[in-house]
């Protein structure tokens, strides 16, 4: 094997005596080398692990096992031996897994090709961090690295701290944005709870040539449905009991030439999506208890994380309504789907909750492939809180993966659960944590219900706590 990897360097690496070495004891890159056959004559460990399987395994096995096995949809090497020219490829693997393959043929004397030499780089994100890691920012920290990415992204986005992301869909969306800002053209936003609905509306309202003009923001499930219709349209005088002698404008008129952002709006009650339709098709409000019509010139961006097309379906939201709302459609795809966002939202959130809290952490490898390992059901926003949760109740500077565990599962009377073990002393300090954040957002003069929701616990629980801290227990 000596013998043969000296001959491979002599081939290939003829100017760069220490790239080869460096290549076949790197831990990033995998490196396979096949004879003209095809069989396998050399992997290196890192080849191993991307493909999960043990270097020993390949020796003497041919390549064409793998497609055989149904482990891959092609492989480099069958092609360069076939065509004798380097080949570069993504191959899709059974297991779902991403790398690029670099292939390239090795020539004899006789100008046929002896070996063929694979590159493989594994590009799911942790490794492709590692990798962006060591080739531009020359050894940094990840925190380094997450850092000088991050200021690069604020800086192509005009210092946009609101809509952060790295995502190819996020891009396009952006991209989406940029082409309707100026447009009248209604907006509807869909995605699920938390992937951050209101700030693209925010985005589209600060890019467009009504910035100047007001911005209001109703959600349409949080106001009750009887006070809802008064809100959007107003009243005049005496329409009805205990109204304001002098009537009142509705949300339409104040916000007359600017943008009115529609959250919920599936929650808009039959008989107001009516209303709203005609709205949108006239550009007229009549108040309550009003004889003529008001002239408004307002865009409507809606959002909603249900199925409208199912509830037109079912008959709960207008037809003609939802067409008229349709006219941009923009999805947000959930966190779980744009997994590269979240070093940079984490990042993000970590500077703006130290300077909230006059804090200084920072964040360790460990902790950020802690968080990659996270579902976050709840999207952007539950990471936010889970980050202001970490910040406020880790007790060192550097913030480690067990303090993403702990604030992350933080459960009801039954305390964190941990999958590691942890000293008392440091649990009981957690716990003291927790109770000294009580008291602090009690002083701010937060319910229990918005303690509980900062902290990831239940309400009783938080008033439980409250209850015993306030009598000195």
């Amino acid at each position: 094997m000596t013998i043969l990897l000296k001959e491979l360097e002599a081939f290939v690496f003829k100017k760069e005596k220490n790239t080869w070495s460096l290549l076949a004891e790197c831990p990033l890159i995998g490196l396979a080398i096949c004879d003209k056959n095809g069989e396998f004559v050399y992997v290196n460990q890192a080849h191993a692990d991307i493909v999960g399987r043990p270097a020993e395994y390949h020796m003497g096995i041919n390549v064409k096992t793998f497609l055989e096995e149904g482990a891959v949809d092609k492989l480099g090497t069958l092609i360069v031996l076939d065509t004798k020219q380097p080949y570069l490829c993504s191959p899709n693997r059974s297991d779902g897994k991403q790398y690029l393959v670099n292939s390239i043929p090795i020539f004899g004397s006789s100008q046929e090709v002896e070996y063929v030499v694979s590159l493989f780089l594994d590009v799911s994100l942790e490794r492709k961090l590692r990798v962006e890691l060591d080739a531009d920012t020359n050894h940094l920290s990840i925190q380094d690295h997450i850092n000088s990415i991050y200021r690069r992204t604020l800086t192509s986005r005009g210092n946009d701290t609101e809509f952060i992301f790295e995502n190819k869909k996020m891009k396009e969306i952006k991209t989406l944005i940029n082409y309707i800002k100026d447009s009248n053209s209604t907006v509807l936003i869909t995605g699920e709870s938390g992937t951050g609905k209101e700030e693209v509306a925010k985005l589209i309202f600060r890019e467009s040539n009504r910035n100047t003009k007001p911005y209001i923001a109703l959600n349409c499930a949080a106001i009750p449905e009887n006070l809802l219709e008064s809100e959007l349209f107003g009243y005049e005088k005496g329409a009805f009991t205990n109204s304001d002698p002098k009537g009142k404008s509705g949300i339409f008129e104040s916000v007359n030439g600017g943008t009115l952002f529609l959250d919920e709006i599936a929650e808009l009650p039959m008989d107001l999506q009516a209303k709203l339709l005609r709205v949108l098709q006239e550009s007229e409000v009549r108040r309550i208890g009003g004889m003529q019509n008001i002239s408004v010139d307002v865009r409507i961006i809606a959002a909603t994380n249900k199925n409208l097309e199912k509830m037109v379906q079912d008959h709960t939201f207008r037809e003609d309504l939802y067409y008229r709302l349709n006219i941009i459609p923009i999805h947000i795809p959930p966190l779980r789907e744009r997994k590269e966002d979240i070093p940079l939202l984490a990042y993000h959130f970590i500077q703006e909750f130290n300077q909230k809290y006059n804090k200084n952490k920072n964040i360790t490898t460990e902790a950020y492939n802690e968080l990659l390992r996270l579902p976050f059901n709840g999207n952007v926003r539950q990471l936010k809180t889970l980050i202001e949760r970490i910040i406020l109740l880790c007790a060192d500077d550097n913030i480690l993966s067990r303090d993403v565990r702990y604030c992350y599962s933080m459960t009801e009377d039954q305390g964190p659960v941990i999958d590691t073990p942890l000293d008392h002393s440091w649990k009981n300090q957690k716990e003291r944590e927790v109770n000294e954040l009580i008291l602090h957002y009690k002083s701010e003069g937060l319910s229990t219900y918005q303690i509980a929701e900062k902290l990831g616990i239940s309400q009783p629980t938080v008033w439980r706590r409250w209850k015993k801290l306030s009598k000195g227990i």
